[in-house]
């Protein structure tokens, strides 16, 4: 039993299944539809398995420790997370490799967003970083004061959590969209005329409102004729 995963019955933990690596198994995770398992381990390994036979299907490579490992909510995609300093996604199907994900440390953690269009990747360089999950395209960086340890999305894809050994979890608005509601939540007026000025650095001319709900400032009124009040008769 060196070295392996043991898969039970929930109602009375008989064994159900055996998956053998050639090292100390690290992650265990079941795909979403239940029937495929993915493993890593310290032998350099993540390995894709039948959950109902033990059959293996896949041996996905490292150059070393494979720390982590999911499957894409569409079950189409596995992603590893390795102490070579990389991510790897790979078709679930065949374990053909489809992109690298680079970082400059060991990934400690790897995860989907809930649309399978994006993933997720935290390491030791200090950075949790997003990708296309389609092609491995870098989208984002996002820095922390230490080792990045987790990543997770929230359900309706619109915030990104990290979690670091700089003692700090930190959540990230996805999209402008969803970070411009949330402020406009905690404010009660728009931009004043100096603050438009100053901190998007943009003529008056290019003013917009970026709270619908909320009043234009006064000083905008006074100097931008687009938001003026019309004169009552």
């Amino acid at each position: 039993f060196y070295f392996s995963v043991v898969l039970c019955f929930i109602d009375s933990y008989d064994e159900r299944g055996f998956f053998q690596h050639e090292a100390p198994v690290l992650a265990v995770s079941f795909g979403p539809n239940g029937q495929t398992i993915v493993t890593t381990s310290d032998d350099g390994t993540a390995r894709l398995w039948e959950a109902d036979t033990g059959e293996k299907i896949a041996t996905l490579q490292h150059e070393t420790t494979v720390r982590a490992a999911n499957l894409s909510p569409n079950g189409k995609t596995v992603a590893t997370a390795s102490d070579d300093g990389t991510a790897w996604l790979w078709a679930a199907d065949t374990g053909k490799k489809i992109a690298i994900l680079q970082h400059e440390a060991p990934v400690s953690a790897v995860s989907f967003g809930p649309n399978s269009k994006t993933v997720a990747t935290a390491s030791a360089d200090n950075t949790a970083r997003l990708w296309s999950a389609n092609t491995g395209e870098e989208r984002a960086t996002l820095k922390h004061e230490g080792k990045g340890f987790a990543v997770s999305f929230s359900p309706d894809d619109s915030t990104f959590a990290t979690a670091s050994a700089d003692t700090t979890t930190r959540l990230w608005h996805r999209s402008r969209s969803a970070l411009v509601e949330k402020v406009c939540q905690s404010v009660s007026r728009n931009l004043t005329a100096f603050e438009w000025s100053t901190y998007l650095k943009a003529d008056l001319n290019q003013y917009e409102v970026v709270c619908p709900l909320h009043p234009v400032h006064p000083s905008v009124l006074e100097k931008n004729k687009k938001y003026a009040q019309p004169e009552t008769k």
